[in-house]
């Protein structure tokens, strides 16, 4: 049941492993909110067979590397070998997947690791701003919890929590695994048939998550921090990656985010209201958000506040220029062609495409995608959803 993507590159003689299932803050709850971040971290902390050490060594001594990761919507374990080491790279890296132990004594250190990382984001500015930001979008919808959880959720977590979530999201028919690089692909599938034989099947944990509620006011969210900066954020709804919407946002926030965006020459450049500004698109499996975020000196919040909603709502109601517009696709364009000739990237990207139901070939299509947009469509779009009437602005100040 698992779907093996596999690539051959034989540019440079290196081998990259990617597994993706779904999870995430979408399988979270909020009583083991952060669970995800502390499995990235435990299931490199040994296996049945091998210590925490013996992994590390084992795939150090060869200068490969190992890693996993929890997001807002998967979870996901990588490696990287040279080609001559790719038997000793996949049995550590099935072993990992399959065989996590999940010891006391390093369970308990990476509790208080995250634990200290939770206590350090309350000194972060631009971290609170975004928890609030998300609590106000999504409410009660995963979308809305922290990613590292809090103190009273990872406090909680033991071993067999640990052992449940995990099995819960890593089982084979919920396995994408992408192996990109200079390999023989009959091969490649003929030693992951053995490597992965005995991986559990699985039905997964499938939770009715009613949809966040639509922003239907002007929300404004303030907090004081005994910091010098300033963070300012507009929040507005956005879509999901499946949405076709998505591609002229993603051009609007290249245009908005660049050093020629309108933002960064007016606000920044010419005003000198701010230290940066730009606009970050969220897509997830369930609609995300679409945020305008500005760094400034704490006298200037409210100038900002002003200016910077002009923009919105004159780039709502006007939308791009045709110069801004064949910029931004242009950008788009080129740094998508340009990270994808990464191996390891292009691996990463193409699993998850093909778990979130894009397909295998969707960066092939994504230049087309964005090629075939007009001026037209992007600027209905942003009049869509830049509505300066329905969106959340959080102030985080001294």
């Amino acid at each position: 049941g698992i779907k093996l993507l596999v690539c051959r590159d034989t540019r440079v003689p290196f081998v990259t492993f990617r597994a993706v299932t779904l999870g995430g803050l979408l399988s979270e709850t909020p009583g083991n909110n952060g669970i995800g971040k502390l499995l990235g971290k435990m299931i490199l902390k040994g296996t049945q067979k091998r210590s925490a050490e013996q992994i590390a060594r084992e795939i150090e001594s060869v200068g490969g590397d190992i890693g996993a990761d929890s997001g807002n919507n998967s979870f996901s374990l990588s490696m990287e070998v040279l080609k001559p080491d790719f038997d000793l790279g996949l049995d550590i890296f099935a072993d990992v997947l399959m065989h996590p132990a999940f010891p006391e004594d390093a369970l308990k250190r990476e509790k208080s690791a995250q634990l200290a990382e939770i206590k350090a984001e309350q000194e972060q500015p631009m971290v609170i701003a975004r928890n609030l930001l998300n609590q106000n979008i999504f409410g009660t919808h995963p979308y809305g919890m922290k990613a590292n959880g809090s103190e009273a959720t990872v406090s909680v977590i033991d071993r067999k929590k640990l052992q449940d979530f995990y099995q819960s999201i890593v089982f084979s028919q919920g396995l994408v695994i992408a192996v990109f690089g200079d390999i023989d692909p009959a091969v490649v599938k003929l030693k992951m048939e053995i490597a992965l034989k005995g991986m559990p099947n699985g039905k997964g944990t499938v939770r009715n998550i009613p949809p966040s509620a639509p922003i239907d006011k002007l929300r404004d969210v303030s907090k004081k921090v005994d910091k010098a900066q300033a963070i300012v954020l507009f929040g507005f709804n956005g879509t999901d990656v499946k949405s076709p919407d998505r591609y002229a946002l993603e051009v609007i926030e290249e245009a908005s985010s660049d050093l020629a965006s309108r933002f960064f020459i007016r606000i920044r450049e010419k005003m000198g209201l701010a230290y940066f500004v730009g606009a970050r698109q969220f897509l997830g499996l369930e609609p995300g958000s679409f945020v305008f975020y500005v760094g400034t000196d704490p006298k200037k919040v409210d100038a900002v506040k002003k200016e910077m909603l002009a923009e919105i709502k004159n780039l709502a109601l006007k939308g791009l220029t045709p110069e801004e517009f064949k910029r931004a696709k242009a950008k788009l364009i080129g740094a998508q062609q340009l990270g994808n000739q990464s191996a390891s990237t292009l691996a990463y990207k193409t699993a998850l495409n093909e778990l979130y139901g894009l397909g295998t070939d969707f960066e092939g299509k994504y230049a087309d995608k964005i090629n075939s947009l007009t001026l037209e469509e992007v600027n209905a779009v942003a009049a869509k959803y830049l509505n300066t009437d329905h969106f959340v602005n959080v102030v985080v100040s001294p």
